[in-house]
């Protein structure tokens, strides 16, 4: 069987390598799966290059999320059998095979598609419970983002319009505006210089209750003076690798509340039974043809570095997924 490792940080493209190992037999309350396929996350090259707030020990393997299908099961193992489709998002994904504890393992429905399968974890759900679970928002309630035209970025502003959900969004380039429209963006807006002037004028008055941030840095800044008093900002992601900047006397005077949202402590919170039940009502959107996150393309294990080398170009259409 082969994984990949990295033994030092650096381009993810030039610091991945292959490594042949011989996966364990599961024990007790563990599953084995073999692998399907496994999506290139940012997060990814955030742990590869060292810059991630999390410093992995060397050497240390990526992977953030993926899917599979179970091949052998533990004999304390309940609700889990040979061929079910599963998710992983407890790392180290990009591997042919795997033994993971049962409780790092969901079951999928099977008619989903394996390879949306290995990207439902992460964005998906990471979308979904910033829309539904940070602030009490009803139809017609406006959302605006940073990094808009991230895969992320683009499930958002598709929940928000399938939950009646207006999203103004914020991008970096001027030729983003018409796929995001596409999608279902009511507002979008290109760079974030005089941002809170110009979100206002494209609210119309509008009270904005909540911003999601993917950046941090000056961005959340910009983000927060957009904000209604009372307004919930939510740091998700670090993209810019610098400390979150927001305006005292927002938060003092106009009662600015700051949240950060990580999908892992989220899963702690709610636990194995109600993680696997979002799971499912995310495969069902899916399944529906609601929700789905575009694959620009595929590779197989061996070719590694050059689907890394494709998941760092900027201009791309979706996501980068390796198949074992």
């Amino acid at each position: 069987m082969q994984r990949v490792i990295f033994t030092k940080f650096g381009r993810p493209a030039e610091v991945a390598q292959l490594e042949e190992f011989t996966p364990p037999s599961p024990g007790p309350d563990e599953v084995a799966v073999r692998m399907i396929a496994a999506p290139i996350n940012p997060a990814d090259f955030l742990l590869m290059t060292g810059t991630h707030a999390f410093r992995p020990p060397l050497p240390a393997r990526p992977g953030i999320e993926g899917s599979g299908r179970v091949i052998q099961v533990g004999e304390n193992v309940q609700g889990i059998t040979v061929g079910d489709l599963v998710a992983i998002s407890s790392g180290a994904c990009w591997t042919q095979e795997m033994t993971r504890s049962a409780s790092e393992v969901h079951v999928l429905p099977p008619e989903l598609d394996p390879l949306q399968a290995a990207m439902i974890s992460i964005n998906p759900v990471t979308a979904f419970s910033l829309l539904t679970r940070i602030v009490d928002l009803k139809p017609g309630d406006w959302v605006l983002q940073n990094a808009a035209n991230s895969s992320l970025g683009k499930l958002v502003i598709r929940i928000a319009a399938d939950r009646g959900l207006r999203t103004l969004n914020v991008v970096r380039r001027e030729d983003l505006v018409s796929e995001l429209k596409a999608l279902g963006a009511d507002v979008v807006l290109v760079g974030d210089d005089h941002l809170s002037q110009r979100a206002s004028e494209a609210l119309h008055g509008a009270p904005l209750r909540l911003a999601l941030d993917a950046i941090a840095g000056s961005s959340a800044y910009r983000c927060a003076e957009c904000l209604s008093d009372g307004g919930t900002l939510v740091t998700y992601g670090l993209l810019s690798g610098q400390p979150i900047q927001v305006p005292s006397a927002r938060i003092v005077f106009e009662q600015i509340h700051l949240r950060g949202f990580s999908r892992l402590g989220m899963f702690r919170e709610i636990g194995h039974r109600r993680t696997d039940e979002l799971l499912h009502e995310l495969a069902g959107l899916v399944i529906k043809g609601r929700l789905a996150v575009p694959i620009e393309a595929t590779y197989p294990l061996p070719q590694i570095q050059e689907a890394l080398s494709h998941a760092e170009r900027e201009s791309r259409g979706g996501k980068i997924l390796i198949e074992f």
